[in-house]
């Protein structure tokens, strides 16, 4: 293997590449590859496969080589998401009054429509939006907005050493659609509030942070040629002067490095975070708020279990089984077991995954008694 054709892959490491992105970007270099008579060096059909070998060996040799840069780029990840998940506890107080406020309209919104249906009148569009403000003008809007409060919408933050702040802008982008006499366009709402980009937010942090590290070094140098009397130039990490002042240069280079990475750096962010984030909290997926019996006693916090995802159960139920069937196996043929017991533990596995599909089939029977007799109760209730 040639410098050439690793590099690119270790380079990008640190922003995040997978595997499927480092495999193309060695089958690329790989394809550059021809002998001496121009022709290319590997065969099409094989390139792909060579490369997701290459890329899995350097990801491995990279897990083992640099294993502390590694759990460092893996804390800036993990921190990063965590914050870009994160709601401030105000936040979170909004929304659980935003969910009781919208619960106590829509239900006396309910009981003046049962009322007015037994006194035989309709109800004036003043009473509606008195009671619905929601539906009225704008209505569209505040609900958008309102939806912005039950996602997050925190940014990672940090100081640099030289003191500048650092905010990540990455959200995702609000569209909307926008009729004219020809065609629907959609456009995006720069006006509009946006949730952050999660995923942005966590791969992009430990580059941003390691740049923002490399931008104070660059400063600190010119600083200190300045102070020496130096003409100081850069372009990235590309560092300039005159050639009889590069050996200069090269010891102010070294000494403000020296000086930046003496400081505790990581402890310093995890402080500044910490201080910064320390009333956020991250939504509970699958639970809400609900009211008690009076709204003005607020709410508590339930698992809502219509949002549960049921395959993730179903998921979670089956892998049991499998493990069941594998220990069942594992104890069979590690035992020595003569033949005969081996087959009652198999026909104790038949069992158990029959015993499991009967409960759950029965499940699937009360939940659709459940449903019918709901369905009754409020047919009951018109009437």
């Amino acid at each position: 293997l040639t410098r050439k054709i690793v590099k690119q892959t270790v380079m990008t490491n640190v922003y995040g590449v997978t595997l499927i992105g480092a495999k193309e970007q060695i089958a690329a270099r790989l394809r550059e590859i021809k002998d001496e008579n121009g022709q290319h060096e590997f065969d099409v059909v094989v390139v792909s496969k060579i490369a997701l070998y290459v890329a899995k060996k350097i990801f491995e040799s990279l897990g083992e080589m640099f294993t502390q840069a590694q759990q460092i780029q893996n804390w800036l990840n993990e921190s990063a998401r965590r914050i870009a998940k994160s709601m401030p506890e105000s936040a979170l107080e909004s929304w659980k009054r935003m969910i009781l406020d919208s619960k106590e309209s829509q239900t006396k919104f309910r009981s003046a429509l049962r009322d007015a249906k037994e006194n035989s009148r309709v109800l004036d569009n003043e009473t509606i939006l008195e009671i619905r403000p929601d539906l009225g003008p704008g209505a569209q809007r505040r609900k958008r907005l309102n939806a912005l409060a039950t996602k997050p919408m925190t940014t990672v933050v940090w100081t640099t050493p030289l003191g500048l702040t650092v905010v990540q802008p990455y959200r995702k982008l609000v569209k909307r659609n926008v009729a004219t006499t020809l065609q629907s366009i959609v456009v995006s709402d720069s006006n509009m509030p946006s949730p952050v980009n999660s995923q942005k937010q966590k791969t992009a942090f430990p580059p941003n942070y390691v740049h923002s590290l490399d931008a104070s070094h660059m400063t600190l140098s010119a600083i200190e040629c300045k102070k020496a009397g130096l003409v100081f130039a850069s372009v990235h990490d590309s560092y300039w002067t005159h050639a009889c002042d590069v050996d200069t240069m090269n010891n102010i280079i070294r000494d403000q490095f020296v000086q930046l990475h003496r400081r505790p750096i990581m402890e310093d962010l995890k402080a500044e975070f910490e201080d910064r984030y320390k009333d956020h909290m991250m939504p509970v997926i699958g639970w809400e708020y609900v009211s008690k019996d009076n709204f003005i006693d607020g709410g508590k916090l339930k698992l809502n279990k219509a949002r549960v995802t049921k395959k993730a159960e179903r998921i979670q139920k089956e892998k049991e089984v499998e493990m069941e069937l594998a220990m069942r196996h594992l104890e069979a043929c590690g035992e020595g077991e003569a033949e005969g017991e081996a087959d009652k533990e198999t026909e104790d596995a038949y069992a158990t995954v029959q015993a499991h599909q009967a409960r759950k089939e029965a499940a699937t029977a009360e939940k659709e008694r459940v449903l019918r007799a709901a369905e009754n109760l409020t047919a009951s209730l018109e009437v």
